[in-house]
Order: C-alpha cells, then sequence, then structure tokens
C-alpha cells in the first residue's frame, strides 16, 4: 500500500539544521535570526590592529568624521607611510576616512595627496618633515 500523503516532521528542516525557527512562535516573543556569519579577526588575515588608545586618539581628533567629506568615518588611513612600508600606527600618520575616500586613497595618488595636504594644513605633519 502506498501512502497518498507525505509525513509530517515535527520540526521543520532548516530549524533542525540551524536551531533557530523561521515562524514566529505563538508567545510575544519573537524568533531570532539564524547566526551571522562571522569575519576572521584581524590577526589572521595577515594585519595587526591599530591600538585601542591611538584609534580613539584619532577619532577624538578628527571628530569622528571623514577629513575629506565630513560624512561619519568609519576607517583609518595611514596617510603618510603605509603598513606594507612599515609605517607606524601613530596618530600623525593615521586619519578618519569613510569607506568610499579610504578605497579611493587606496585606489588614487591625488586623494592620497589630498588626505596629507588636509592633515598639513591641520598641522598635523610626520616628524621628519
Amino acid at each position: 500500500m502506498q501512502r497518498r500523503t507525505p509525513l509530517r516532521r515535527k520540526t521543520p528542516l532548516r530549524q533542525r539544521a540551524t536551531g533557530f525557527s523561521t515562524q514566529t512562535q505563538s508567545s510575544s516573543r519573537p524568533c531570532r535570526p539564524p547566526p551571522a556569519k562571522r569575519q576572521a579577526p584581524l590577526r589572521s588575515r595577515g594585519l595587526r590592529p591599530i591600538p585601542a588608545a591611538v584609534r580613539a586618539a584619532v577619532v577624538l581628533r578628527d571628530g569622528g568624521c571623514c577629513v575629506v567629506c565630513g560624512r561619519s568615518a568609519v576607517h583609518l588611513h595611514h596617510a603618510y607611510h603605509t603598513r606594507g612600508a612599515g609605517g607606524p600606527d601613530a596618530p600623525w600618520n593615521l586619519a578618519c576616512v569613510c569607506v568610499e575616500h579610504h578605497q579611493a586613497a587606496h585606489d588614487s595618488p591625488e586623494v592620497k595627496r589630498r588626505i596629507q595636504a588636509i592633515l598639513r594644513a591641520r598641522g598635523i605633519v610626520p616628524p621628519e618633515v
């Protein structure tokens, strides 16, 4: 004899795989989304993190805004000496930039020179200059 209706599982397949329900429960508690993918820490990608005290000093100095456009900044850019060239994580070598200007600074020498000019105008120059 063949069954005409498929067997119903007590637990949906997605919930068994992730441990989270995709449907709302009858209680007032909302469902939790599946856990997000975790990004690898900086150290495992070969980069050393900027010390927290230096990061805080640069963000305070620049007001947490991009030095080029004034938007909220989440990146710090090595303005004078890059990390690849052994540049230090010193406040005089760092500037707050937005995501777009950080990428542009690596792609365009003109944007990099503009960031350096802005820092020089603010009196932030490398010790050897």
